[in-house]
């Protein structure tokens, strides 16, 4: 099972497998909810995918929570006017997902308190919400941390902080506390990582009193937004599910030794709820030919025209725009034997990452990457 959380920003497809989660078992009671904030106008419907969740970021936590959680040198990495940077953010646009960061570490200095603070509210997300609760708040090898303290806010909630605040993950900031509500039909998730100088009583509080502020906003705001726009499909083309494309792979790349790398199943988590259904995922691999990476999102193309993915920790740092054959955009960028590839093949966003075969022959395997998909 694939568990990555949204604290990782960007993280290797072969990181995305080996990650697991854990069970346990909670005992919920409603609590009492308390109306603190004001909404700033009536909801509307959007022409463009974007979030359905009636209030913004900044108000969604208020500004005092997120100075507790991520620090006084806070600042916005991303909100709900944000552009997509990877085709997990345009998943979560397109379902009207909200995603809130901020980096309490962007100094870089190790002198200023801070952590990295990711909130997510997903909407109509009740039955995701249930399937997950349980395993989320359970004590897990890969995070060890005491049992949560449960019911502070909510319909439904939980949190824990890891034994050790300052565990530090290898690709991006490990995930030090998470807590997890449900108001109404929002699922709400909160993710800490990276902490420095925070101590467990402010995280502890600062958790408490995020869930409570989001919880009684929420219940104020009431329903989700109306967004008009719909993407033009829902299901991803067959390419990873069909046995016919190793074939296809091994064909375009010159590899006959390429062999399906086996992905697991994704969780579902508030994070990439857009995720869900609409996006695939497939790899090839081969000890003396490279390897293959697949992603396909239903929908996703209309980001491709612009897009400027965020890369983390990839070889590959930066894309320019490319013509390929078989698709209407397509942005390419190669760096020491390594390149990345996004391509809007009909109305499906692609991604690929792929070992270099050289100026030309790399758009002509792209060209057949395209056809192979849009025909499959």
């Amino acid at each position: 099972m694939l568990g990555t959380r949204g604290i990782i920003r960007v993280m290797p497809i072969m990181a995305i497998v080996l990650v697991l989660a854990g069970c346990a078992d909670p005992t919920p009671s409603p609590p009492k909810h308390t109306a603190t904030a004001t909404p700033t106008s009536a909801p509307r419907a959007a022409s463009t995918p974007g979030s359905r969740v009636p209030v913004g970021c900044a108000d969604l936590l208020g500004m005092p929570n997120v100075q507790a959680l991520a620090g006084a040198s806070e600042k916005v990495e991303q909100d709900e006017r944000s552009k997509p940077t990877s085709l997990t953010d345009i998943a979560q646009q397109q379902y009207g997902a909200e995603d809130c960061i901020w980096d309490g570490n962007a100094t870089g200095t190790d002198t200023t308190a801070g952590a990295y603070l990711r909130v997510d509210v997903a909407p109509e997300a009740k039955a995701e919400f249930g399937n997950q609760f349980t395993t989320l708040m359970s004590t897990t090898t890969n995070t060890p941390h005491s049992p949560a303290t449960e019911n502070v806010a909510g319909d439904e909630s939980g949190f824990w902080c890891a034994t050790n605040l300052d565990i530090l993950g290898s690709d991006a900031p490990s995930l030090t506390c998470d807590a997890e509500m449900l108001v109404d039909d929002y699922w709400v998730s909160i993710e800490i990582g990276d902490v420095s100088g925070i101590t467990r009583a402010q995280l502890t509080d600062g958790l408490t009193a995020s869930l409570r502020h989001i919880a009684s906003g929420l219940h104020t705001f009431g329903a989700p937004k109306t967004i008009a726009w719909r993407p033009p499909e829902t299901t991803p083309p067959a390419f990873c599910s069909d046995s016919a494309s190793t074939a296809t792979v091994r064909a375009i790349m010159g590899a006959p030794s390429l062999a399906v790398y086996p992905t697991g199943t994704w969780s579902i988590y508030a994070s990439r709820i857009g995720l869900d259904g609409r996006h695939a995922l497939c790899y090839w691999t081969s000890q003396t030919a490279g390897s293959v990476d697949v992603e396909l999102l239903a929908g996703g193309s209309w980001a491709i025209p612009g897009f400027k993915p965020v890369f983390g920790d990839s070889i590959v740092q930066s894309v320019s725009p490319a013509t390929v054959p078989g698709a209407t955009s397509a942005l390419l960028g190669c760096d020491s034997g390594s390149c990345s590839a996004f391509l809007a093949v009909g109305p499906t966003a692609v991604m690929l990452d792929f070992d270099d075969l050289g100026a030309a022959k790399d758009i002509p395997a792209l060209s057949a990457f395209a056809k192979a998909i849009a025909a499959s």
